[in-house]
């Protein structure tokens, strides 16, 4: 990652923890990329472009991954239908909800909920954005007080204040 592209990203973070966050606050709703995207005060493109940055995934594919996530733990721990399941996350009808299950699962919504209950495997959960960037942060400062009190590779002690 180039110097400027490190530096937009991180002016982003907080811009994409607060797309994140409204994501999960409907994510019951119906939701496009370029409502999301409009949301953010960017545009289309370049708020896509800095999600996938950020975070390491696409818009598209957080929001639907978010919701099959959901989708599994309706699935496995209440009886409700594919097509309550399917219109409670806002698909447009079952058959779309259960194209995207397939593409996410390799099986259908039913075989899941029979073959697979309790399993955790292509699961997303809400990202919380920035956290490894500020860790990097600290890190590096911390590695850079302590070159400063390196002094022919021994360790000096700070003079008391």
């Amino acid at each position: 990652m180039a110097k400027t592209d490190e530096v937009v990203s991180a002016k982003m973070i907080p811009v994409v923890q607060g797309i994140v966050d409204w994501i999960e606050a409907h994510i019951f709703d119906t939701l496009s990329v370029s409502a999301i995207a409009k949301k953010s005060g960017y545009s289309h493109w370049y708020f896509q472009r800095q999600f996938a940055m950020v975070t390491g995934c696409t818009l598209a594919s957080y929001v639907s991954r978010r919701k099959m996530t959901i989708a599994t733990i309706y699935l496995t721990q209440t009886q409700a239908s594919i097509q309550s399941i399917s219109q409670c996350l806002g698909y447009e009808g079952q058959a779309a909800f259960c194209r995207t299950f397939h593409r996410h699962f390799g099986m259908s919504p039913t075989r899941y909920r029979r073959d697979t209950p309790g399993k955790e495997s292509n699961m997303q959960y809400p990202l919380r954005v920035g956290m490894e960037i500020e860790q990097e942060r600290r890190s590096a400062a911390a590695a850079a007080a302590r070159d400063q009190r390196m002094v022919f590779g021994v360790m000096t002690r700070r003079a008391p204040t």
